[in-house]
């Protein structure tokens, strides 16, 4: 059993206590922003004062900061900015089927298959500069394709969602690229529906394994031994082309050792190194390893979470042959209308699938902060400060159809 020094519960233990799940805690977000800087870090990211307007700017798009290190590397005088983001990933869903759009228009749901990559290496005297540079440019490209219009340039008391920027005002993008790299990477950016930038949906590219225990003492013991556990694994070698790095608060620290996963955008707990390599690997006895999927970034509500949890499960036993990494690299979106779910999944494989479910709420679970005494009591959970756990009932196909060649 975790305790503390003081004789407290630790919350990752108190989890497992009473059993609590992990599924549909992943957040919401349209991308991460992942900046490489020096240890130590503070409580939060929005602590560091030369970070606050990046910190300010990634909330108002819905962009998760992520401070990241990597321990034994070369020392260098760049230090990496990676941004992922929905609107970066060449396989948008807008250029599949006119019925899929039709759908987005009508229920006005997005659907998700993953991010995309832009990144860059700056002396660490330039990455708040840059960094601001890559989210106004997103805030572009927002405006191109959902009207959302930002500005920055007042105080941070005072910043409001305004006017979008115009060409003159938006700063200008140095990557470390040449003014004709600089102008065709703008160019697609901003003038193609799809964005020719560096994304495989099929292959892990960043592992993110919260270490932050300036944040809580679960992340900053448990995350931080898995962490060295994984330093000397082979599932982080050069030839494997996956980069492991600690990271800040993640949340769902009571879940710890937590993780992240990019491009896909997926959120993971409960890990040791044996379940880190299943995932990275993918491995198809999806069933098995459902406790510890938290949910995908892309799905805007725990419910719809926990019924993609249900369908990556499932996923074998519904499309046989198949399995939950399939869905993994679908595109795909739900909706939720009282206790009814609808999943739409438009897969690699051609077909445009339509799924049902019913979900409803199993128990409450009172919150209360790492170290404290739990006071747990079974259904006993009120209010915003508490944990909601739902089950999915009458999961059924609804439909499929095989999309023509060329969609």
């Amino acid at each position: 059993m975790e305790i503390s020094k003081q004789g407290k519960l630790l919350c990752s233990t108190w989890v497992k206590q009473c059993n609590l799940l992990s599924v549909g805690t992943a957040g919401f977000y349209e991308g991460f922003l992942l900046i490489e800087w020096p240890l130590p870090w503070p409580r939060d990211v929005s602590e560091i004062d030369s970070l606050s307007k990046v910190s300010f700017m990634a909330k108002k798009l819905n962009i998760r900061l992520q401070l990241i290190f990597r321990d034994h590397q070369r020392a260098r005088q760049d230090k990496r900015l990676a941004c992922y983001h929905k609107f970066l990933n060449t396989r948008t869903i807008d250029s599949m089927t006119g019925a899929t759009l039709e759908h987005n228009r009508r229920s006005g749901s997005s659907y998700y298959s993953g991010l995309g990559l832009m990144e860059t290496y700056v002396r660490h005297e330039n990455l708040a500069e840059t960094a601001q540079q890559i989210l106004s440019e997103i805030a572009r490209v927002k405006e191109k394709r959902e009207n959302f219009s930002f500005d920055s340039s007042e105080p941070a008391e005072d910043r409001e969602l305004s006017t979008p920027l115009s060409d003159e005002q938006s700063p200008k993008v140095a990557f470390g690229l040449s003014p004709e790299q600089e102008s065709s990477w703008r160019d697609a950016l901003l003038d193609r529906d799809e964005v020719s930038q560096s994304y495989d949906g099929n292959s892990v590219r960043d592992v993110l394994i919260c270490t932050h225990g300036k944040r809580d003492r679960c992340c900053g013991s448990l995350g931080m031994n898995l962490y060295k556990e994984l330093s000397n694994s082979v599932l982080f070698d050069t030839v494997a082309n996956r980069r492991l790095y600690r990271t800040s608060h993640t949340g769902g620290h009571r879940f710890a050792p937590t993780a992240i996963l990019l491009p896909q955008g997926t959120l993971w707990a409960f890990l040791n190194e044996e379940i880190m390599g299943l995932i990275v690997s993918e491995d198809p006895d999806c069933l098995a390893l459902k406790p510890h999927f938290r949910g995908s970034v892309g799905l805007g509500e725990s419910e719809l979470q926990v019924v993609e949890a249900e369908l990556f499960a499932e996923w074998g036993n519904l499309f046989p042959g198949e399995n939950g990494w399939n869905l993994l690299h679908s595109s795909r979106a739900a909706t939720l209308d009282g206790d009814c779910v609808t999943f739409y999944v438009v897969s690699p494989l051609k077909r445009k699938i339509t799924i049902s479910a019913k979900i409803a709420e199993k128990r409450k679970i009172p919150s209360w902060n790492c170290g404290d005494t739990p006071g747990y009591q079974e259904n006993g959970g009120d209010g915003k400060d508490s944990y909601a756990e739902y089950e999915v009932t009458d999961l059924a196909i609804e439909d499929v159809q095989n999309l023509p060649e060329g969609d």
